[in-house]
């Protein structure tokens, strides 16, 4: 089979859809699909693919990689392929990526996302690249946390545009080059999706900001506001941006009371590692309970109802609070973190500073349309989460954290 014939292949496989009679929406079944000729000889052709599960799941159907192969093939055979050899081949693209040539691969519009990505001149004007997005990898993180000095955004400018079309650069592919008076101008004339979008990563002022583009002609009346994209993800910034963060007393000055170092720390030591398995309900771990009681016992009055934290560890050569739970939490500033209500900084002479911000137990949480309702520990609303109120516990977050400073504890003894 030569490239032709192959790509037919592939077209056809890839506009198989799951169908939801009455939803008034489809799904594709696979999220990449490329056909290659097989030049070992062992067959006429590859296929190789990649899908989502979950997909496969809501429609129904058995989504073991297994049984994904043996759909294709059972579809295959009632094409006019039937007749040729054909290998089929699964790639796990979120976590080995996509190693298939971009040009010869089926994708739906929204994994071969418009993203511009360029740094922004002192008068205005923008130099750059339009990418292609798979959403394969977080590409807003790796230019972000790998390129947060000047020198180094420019650098990857200058590699985004010296690449050949088509070639992966931090998990976008590249379009083609881009030149404009201003970001606004480079937008407007830059491809979109067939809903008139495209993202904007820009380099502006020694930091990098994100932002989505709507197409108004296509009737989205909706401005594009660039944020910074440290606010939303945990990753570097320009030495000059760290400067200009506040300094830990601007925290220590916000908090409702001063922690207890040393009982932060008897609680690390003391946890059980088991107390870490998801099957526990992790508001009732005994050193959950503890800090808590130590809250509800101290805090004023209105603020007593705390069923569990979040812990975050000072770094004080890039001024934030990092979350010791992880999840990709973004870090928070001294001046970000004094707009929590409750929290208290745990501190001792030449001991790392903590911070634990305290929120209502689990018996507070609200449903809500977008799933649960979470309140800090003097009833204000902390966030909203996608999840059920039964399968939200966020003490998870407090054994996580506990669990965290615990292996630190062991690893400063041993050393």
């Amino acid at each position: 089979m030569d490239q032709n014939l192959c790509n037919a292949l592939r077209d056809l496989l890839f506009a198989q859809k799951f169908q939801y009679p009455g939803k008034g929406y489809t799904e594709n079944q696979f999220r990449f699909v490329a056909v290659l000729p097989d030049h070992s000889g062992a067959c006429d052709a590859l296929v190789h693919f990649a899908y989502d599960s979950p997909v496969w799941v809501r429609a129904g159907v058995p989504s073991d990689v297994i049984d994904v192969v043996e759909h294709i093939r059972i579809f295959i055979l009632g094409t006019e392929y039937s007749e040729h050899q054909i290998g089929i081949v699964n790639h796990r693209h979120l976590r080995d990526g996509w190693p298939l040539p971009w040009e010869v691969t089926a994708r739906a519009d929204h994994h071969n996302f418009p993203t511009i990505v360029a740094v922004e001149r002192a008068d205005g004007s923008v130099a750059g690249a339009v990418m292609r997005d798979p959403h394969v990898s977080n590409s807003e993180f790796r230019i972000a946390d790998g390129y947060a000095e000047p020198a180094e955004a420019s650098a990857l400018i200058e590699r985004l545009r010296a690449a050949e079309q088509y070639t992966l650069v931090e998990g976008l592919y590249k379009d083609s080059d881009i030149d404009a008076p201003s970001i606004l101008e480079a937008v407007a004339t830059s491809p979109k999706t067939v809903h008139g979008q495209a993202m904007v990563i820009l380099y502006r002022e020694d930091e990098w900001l994100k932002g989505l583009w709507n197409d108004p002609e296509m009737g989205i009346e909706i401005p594009m506001t660039l944020t910074k994209v440290s606010t939303h993800l945990p990753c570097r910034v320009s030495e000059s941006k760290r400067a200009e963060r506040p300094a830990l007393d601007v925290a220590r000055d916000g908090q409702v009371m001063a922690g207890d170092y040393q009982l932060l720390m008897a609680l690390a030591s003391q946890l059980q590692p088991a107390s870490c398995r998801p099957e526990a309900l992790f508001e009732l771990n005994p050193c959950v309970i503890e800090l808590c009681e130590w809250w509800n016992q101290r805090a004023p009055e209105g603020q007593r109802s705390a069923g569990c934290f979040s812990l975050y560890l000072w770094k004080g050569k890039d001024k934030v609070f990092v979350p010791c739970h992880g999840g990709g939490e973004p870090p928070m500033t001294a001046e970000q973190i004094v707009n929590v209500p409750c929290y208290s900084l745990f501190e001792q002479p030449g001991q790392p500073t903590l911070a634990a911000v305290f929120y209502r137990g689990k018996e507070f949480n609200e449903a809500c349309p977008i799933g649960t309702q979470v309140f800090f520990a003097d009833g204000q609303l902390a966030f909203e989460i996608g999840l059920d109120p039964d399968e939200v516990d966020e003490a998870y977050n407090s054994v996580t954290g506990l669990e965290v400073l615990r292996q630190s504890l062991l690893a400063m003894k041993s050393a």
